[in-house]
């Protein structure tokens, strides 16, 4: 085959049709990224302390684009760890609307459902405004759908149930959880927290 030919008609067309999709991919990701942020009226997210944002890590992580995973999975898990939640919720935000980056990797739903856990956790516990439980609630459930192993995500959409008086969806997470028989000490902390739910629905 000619070489010119070649060039003209397979691989021009092709790096054209690449570029496109690239772009598209990341105008689709920032258009998540500002309708998340647009949900978020009234969230105020309450720092620990005033560190500034984790630096990019070196981690081996595998296939990704980008090294988003270093860019921003990692130090966000890092800014989690220092209670720069603001942070962690930005670099988190940032990984969570672009699966396709990931998509090669074979780990990409540990990495997702530990996201939207550590962003969840956030909204929970260190967040203030009237959606911050259903903001977390939407992460949890995410997370458990990647990975129906994390338990933790299990025991924070309960509880995140039960601070919204949607008991009966807590005891149902609950028991899904026990269903799943996980380790010892999320069996009981998940009996515990069952335990005091029944109570409570006790007239």
């Amino acid at each position: 085959m000619n070489i010119r030919f070649f060039n003209l008609c397979i691989i021009r067309p092709a790096r054209r049709f690449l570029i496109v999709a690239y772009y598209a991919l990341a105008s689709f990701a920032v258009f998540q990224t500002l309708w998340a942020q647009q949900d978020r009226a009234g969230i105020q997210i309450l720092n620990l302390n005033q560190k500034p944002m984790r630096e990019r890590t070196y981690f081996d992580t595998g296939p990704c684009v980008g090294e988003i995973l270093n860019f921003h999975f990692y130090p966000g898990l890092g800014d989690y760890l220092d209670g720069n939640y603001r942070s962690a919720v930005g670099q988190l935000d940032y990984f969570i609307a672009r699966p396709q980056y990931t998509v090669m990797n074979p780990k990409q739903a540990e990495y997702f459902s530990i996201a939207y856990y550590i962003r969840g956790s956030i909204f929970l516990e260190h967040a203030s405004g009237s959606s911050r439980h259903a903001l977390a609630i939407n992460d949890f459930e995410a997370s458990i759908r990647w990975n129906k192993q994390n338990y933790q995500s299990y025991l924070k959409l309960a509880t995140a149930y039960k601070e919204t008086q949607l008991k009966d969806r807590a005891v149902s997470v609950l028991k899904s959880l026990l269903d799943l028989h996980p380790p010892e000490e999320i069996r009981k902390e998940a009996a515990t927290l069952l335990g005091e739910i029944e109570a409570q629905k006790i007239p």
